[in-house]
């Protein structure tokens, strides 16, 4: 949704303050460029003195709490890109400003009585096709689309024993294949034993010994030349015999790299586990909930993380926007490793879509501001995509990359081995140097 790729980073939005149907429209000339992804620098004045006065005196503005969307998405790009837009360069500390806790405290402030709401409030979470949501205007601002979900990867330790315990299942392929090989060099010893006694020797236990070496290496196309038979009957049950071995032994090596990829590969994700949300996300809930999963809400991306460590929930479904700025901002500081998460989408199918946007308290606000508001969206998608590049997207090693774990601790520990042989081949020689000058002394003094 958020791909790009080479989209051009100016979008021109031009146009002029015109009347329509007997509505004034905010299309104020404005050129978006990336440099302006960054609101949380200082831009300075953009757009000229103030204008609009009818539209934007005594303007005042309320959030309701909804992270990251109160401060990241909402709070600069309607100060930088709208208001300032259609405004000019007001002074915003000038501006009204409230906060709610969420919807409900909201809610009991605009029906206590006590006088009229903030002229605009955002984030709401609505679908796009209302145009009217608590008796005031909505204007959707970014629609929801995607899930991501997070899940655990396995570990190098994981990774290792699973292996380990997987190949050891294969004990019943090993067996049939040491069978058969002794099977067949019982019988290329009876055929050989009469004319080639030197490779394959006439008493009984010695020449079955001969008999299996030789059918193990002919069945692994080693084939070491130290046992060959002689005769035309022996040769041509050799032939079979090695067709039938290699076909063994394919099965053999398929089997066992059907067991590495099933380890290394990561598992289908799913919705149609326990899932964890944060709380009051309906889009989250909706998708779970269509999936045949289970939700479990919890108030931050720790408890989530908490949960998801200890195998308490099977992963943490999170929009496009939440999983790219906050969970990495959550994964640093509990000091967790963020090679050990991996993110899977999931495209929404449910027939009513969400969108996130403003209320505003006049219908001439919305008439005055929806105009900017849609064609600022472009934009703030370039930015969405510059400012995510790569934030999470982390191509999971395989088995033994330079990168991978299970690599690094191998070679630390056959180097280790090695060092430990070192070491006992410096010590037997020293040995058998001592013993050989011991010797020599003994030698001379018996002459």
């Amino acid at each position: 949704m958020m791909n790009l790729g080479h989209r051009t980073l100016i979008v021109i939005l031009t146009a002029h303050l015109v009347r329509c149907d007997g509505h004034e429209e905010c299309q104020q000339k404005f050129e978006f460029k990336a440099s302006m992804c960054r609101p949380d620098k200082p831009q300075g004045c953009l757009y000229g003195p103030p204008k609009n006065i009818s539209h934007c005196e005594d303007l005042s503005i309320s959030t309701i709490i909804n992270e990251p969307y109160t401060t990241y998405f909402f709070r600069a790009y309607m100060d930088i890109l709208i208001i300032n837009q259609c405004c000019g360069c007001l002074n915003f500390t000038q501006i009204y400003r409230t906060t709610y806790n969420d919807t409900t405290e909201f809610l009991q402030r605009k029906n206590s009585g006590t006088g009229p709401v903030e002229r605009i409030i955002y984030p709401v979470l609505g679908d796009p096709s209302q145009k009217k949501y608590y008796g005031m205007y909505f204007v959707p601002m970014y629609y929801l689309e995607e899930g991501l979900l997070i899940t655990l990867k396995k570990t190098s330790g994981e990774i290792v024993t699973d292996l380990l315990f997987r190949i050891a299942g294969l004990w019943p392929l090993l067996v049939i294949f040491l069978l058969m090989a002794a099977i067949s060099g019982f019988i290329l010893w009876a055929v050989e034993t009469r004319r080639n006694r030197e490779a394959f020797r006439r008493p009984f236990h010695q020449g079955f010994l001969d008999g299996f070496w030789w059918g193990f290496v002919s069945m692994t196309t080693v084939g070491y030349g130290d046992k060959v038979p002689i005769t035309w009957v022996g040769r041509l049950f050799s032939s079979f015999w090695i067709i039938g071995g290699i076909t063994l032994c394919s099965i053999l090596t398929a089997s066992m790299t059907d067991v590495i990829n099933h380890v290394t590969l990561p598992k289908q994700a799913t919705l149609s586990g326990k899932v964890g949300i944060l709380e009051g996300r309906l889009f989250e809930t909706q998708m779970v909930t269509r999936s045949g999963g289970t939700f479990h809400e919890m108030p931050t991306l720790k408890d989530l993380l908490d949960m998801l460590d200890s195998n308490e929930i099977s992963g943490i479904l999170l929009d496009y926007i939440t999983k790219n700025y906050l969970l990495p901002k959550a994964i640093t500081k509990t000091n967790r490793d963020k090679n050990l998460y991996r993110s899977t989408s999931f495209q929404s199918t449910a027939h009513k879509s969400y969108t996130y946007g403003a209320l505003f308290r006049e219908e001439r606000d919305a008439n005055f501001f929806r105009n900017v508001i849609y064609q600022t969206a472009d934009g703030v998608e370039i930015c969405f995509s510059r400012a995510f590049r790569d934030k999470m997207d982390y191509v999971p090693p395989a088995l033994f990359s330079p990168d991978s774990k299970i690599f690094q601790h191998s070679c630390f520990v056959f180097f280790a081995i090695l060092v430990c042989i070192g070491m006992f081949g410096i010590l037997y020689e020293c040995r058998r140097k001592k013993k050989k000058e011991a010797v020599i002394p003994a030698q001379g003094s018996k002459e």
